[in-house]
């Protein structure tokens, strides 16, 4: 065997000392292998992502389109505005005119969020059309002729609300296409022509709508519905992804959503080149003084495009309108440090 190892090209040496660091190397290797965990192995390890929510179409046998994602927790990087909101909120509040407000804002590129007195119920409005307006598109991806029917305006019911808040209105005995219909219900805020498509749409169009996006789904007879602001969001949300309709459908409905004719809100507190998406609903009740007027929003600031969704409470619409004004201005100047003190 001496020998053997004498003849070969490798020295004696060498091939001893191979076979120590061999069996050196296995060793450790195996210890590494056999080493039990350490007890406090994973408490010691980083922190995890918050946990993200998904939110999918579940109406398809093998498919499941993804609507919108959800982070669990609001984002730190919102604290200094979000303690400026709440002064300016305390501030008007003060006042007496001012009883409640809710704000989201969710910062589009990043699904980053924060959130003011989130859960509170507001009755939403005239921002009902929207899901009207979804069922709308829906509907017409399998009857691409369905926008041109004309339906007739017979006259104006006496259940509608009173609106205060509307430029135009549709009249009585004439006819109208689906696509003026809806572009009177969004742009005007026309409470008949909503009423009119509300009336001339399956009412399963309107619940999925609801069901769909994870919401509680109201009854036919229910006279009110009762919404929080990020319940509320979801409509714009999935305009925006374009998760729930077309591509092409879901444009339209935004070109149609930077047209309303609604300025006494968010509009005040934005740049005059800004262009925002958006929809605004008012509520009155009998017998009482409060008031609740609301907008909800995708604002296009360049490279930072975000959502933001105010509702209040109050005895003063105009007052109520101005602070919405106010506090889109502060969350704009934020989300855009350029335009600071414009």
């Amino acid at each position: 065997m001496i020998t053997s190892f004498k003849a070969g090209s490798w020295p004696y040496y060498k091939v001893i000392l191979a076979c120590l660091l061999t069996g050196a190397f296995t060793l450790v290797i195996s210890k590494n292998f056999t080493k039990p965990a350490a007890a406090n192995q994973l408490t010691n390890a980083p922190a995890c992502n918050p946990k993200m929510n998904l939110l999918r179409l579940k109406n398809h046998k093998l498919v499941q389109p993804l609507l919108f994602s959800d982070i669990d927790e609001s984002d730190e990087k919102f604290s200094a505005l979000k303690k400026q909101l709440n002064t300016e909120i305390n501030t008007e509040k003060s006042n007496g005119k001012i009883q409640s407000v809710s704000l989201y804002l969710k910062e589009l590129n990043d699904g980053s969020w924060m959130g003011i007195n989130s859960y509170e119920q507001y009755d939403p409005g005239s921002i009902m059309k929207l899901p009207i307006l979804l069922a709308y598109l829906k509907k017409a991806e399998s009857q691409h002729a369905f926008f041109d029917k004309q339906l007739l305006f017979a006259g104006r019911s006496n259940a509608m609300p009173t609106q205060s808040i509307v430029s135009n209105k549709i009249s009585p005995g004439k006819k109208y296409s689906i696509t003026q219909l809806i572009h009177s219900m969004i742009v005007d805020s026309d409470n008949d022509a909503n009423l009119l498509l509300n009336q001339s749409i399956e009412p399963d169009y309107v619940f999925h709508v609801f069901s769909d996006l994870g919401m509680e789904v109201p009854k036919i007879d229910q006279p009110t519905l009762k919404m929080s602001i990020i319940d509320l969001s979801k409509f714009l949300r999935v305009l925006y992804n374009s998760s729930y309709t077309t591509t092409a459908l879901s444009e339209y409905a935004l070109d149609l959503l930077t047209r309303t004719k609604f300025e006494l809100g968010m509009k005040r507190g934005l740049p005059d080149n800004i262009v925002f998406a958006h929809k605004f609903g008012e509520r009155g009740y009998q017998n009482s003084e409060i008031q609740e007027l609301h907008e909800t929003a995708i604002i296009y600031l360049e490279n930072r495009p975000f959502l933001l969704t105010i509702m209040t409470k109050g005895i003063d619409q105009s007052k109520q309108a101005e602070l919405i004004g106010n506090l889109t201005k502060t969350c704009f100047n934020w989300m855009n440090p350029s335009n600071a003190g414009i």
